[in-house]
Parts: structure tokens; C-alpha cells; sequence
């Protein structure tokens, strides 16, 4: 996570998006970073990708009045 945060800082998108989707990858079942790297996706306006993400989180009931909130903010 702080690598990734390390690259968004940098305001290198490319960096931060591949470290978290990595992340993500090795650890399905992590939902923070499914969080994050979703948040992230919005912040660099790939909205379908965050929607969807955002969408399985509220599945797992996960943060739910915070993805409601960004759910909210893509539409």
C-alpha cells in the first residue's frame, strides 16, 4: 500500500494502478486493497474498472456507507 501511495504522490498513475492490481491479485481475499486500488481507479477517472470493484465490495458488505458514498460519486 505505501508503495503504491509512493507512486500516486509521484503522480505516476501507471506505477500505483500495476502495484495494486498486484496486490490485489496475491491477496483476493484482502478487501482494503480492492478498496484502495478502486479508490485510486476513480481518482485516475477509470470509472467502469472502480464501479465494478465497488460493486463486489458491496456484495461483501465492505466499507458499505463509503462505497455507497463513491458508487454515488461515479454516477
Amino acid at each position: 500500500i505505501m508503495k503504491a501511495e509512493i507512486f500516486r504522490l509521484q503522480k505516476n498513475s501507471n506505477l500505483a494502478l500495476a502495484t495494486l492490481t498486484k496486490a490485489v491479485e496475491e491477496f483476493p481475499l484482502n478487501n482494503q486493497l480492492l478498496f484502495l486500488k478502486a479508490s485510486y481507479l476513480v481518482e485516475f477517472n477509470l470509472l467502469e474498472e472502480a464501479r465494478a470493484a465497488f460493486l463486489f465490495l458491496l456484495q461483501q458488505n465492505y466499507k458499505y456507507d463509503e462505497v455507497q458514498f463513491l458508487l454515488a460519486t461515479i454516477a
